[in-house]
């Protein structure tokens, strides 16, 4: 009986760590043509179940954004897969080289990250009827990772706690992936 109480709880708990070691989705670097601009933010809470992720896709006539927020994870199916139950087996005996039990976590996240459900909705806008968003995607593209982090600006900058948000931009001038803490107006005025 206690076994069948912690396999209904270990879900759960291996779901935190997942989230506590990766809090987002890495994305592949994308083609883009000149004057495209395509961004991926993803962000999770300080209890790392909050999780959302928004991407924008800026074309020469409109702009489309998608985002999705964390809803919950189908642990129904995570409760009934044996190969699961190996896995994270494996991964709680805590063995071998930290190689292997990165890979081990990865495979875990990976799994949850399969099994999580988002709540998922879009806009499109066209270009000419917000210039302002419009030209504020265009600085985001051309802006160097300097001028995205404001490390000179931050260098002070301390927080224990707080929404961690991570960017991918693909735009003519190149790829960049930042990650950053909270965000605000004044630490981070572009992102």
């Amino acid at each position: 009986m206690q076994i069948r109480a912690i396999m209904k709880n270990l879900g759960r708990i291996l779901f935190t760590l997942a989230m506590l070691c990766f809090g987002g989705k890495l994305y592949a670097q994308e083609t883009v043509n000149k004057g495209d601009i395509v961004i991926h933010i993803h962000g999770s809470g300080p209890d790392f179940l909050n999780k959302f992720q928004l991407d924008i896709y800026k074309r020469s006539d409109s702009m489309k954004i998608v985002y999705a927020v964390f809803d919950s994870i189908r642990f129904s199916v995570t409760r009934k897969d044996s190969a699961f139950a190996r896995l994270s087996a494996k991964y709680w005996e805590g063995k071998g080289d930290s190689a292997e039990r990165r890979r081990l976590s990865d495979a875990v996240s990976a799994y949850f990250e399969r099994n999580s459900v988002y709540d998922r909705d879009s806009i499109t806008i066209a270009a000419r009827q917000d210039t302002a968003y419009n030209a504020l995607l265009q600085r985001l593209g051309s802006a160097s990772k300097e001028d995205l982090l404001q490390t000179g600006r931050n260098k002070n900058r301390f927080l224990i706690d707080g929404v961690h948000f991570g960017f991918a931009i693909t735009s003519a001038s190149g790829y960049k992936a930042v990650g950053v803490r909270s965000p605000s107006a004044n630490s981070h005025p572009l992102l």
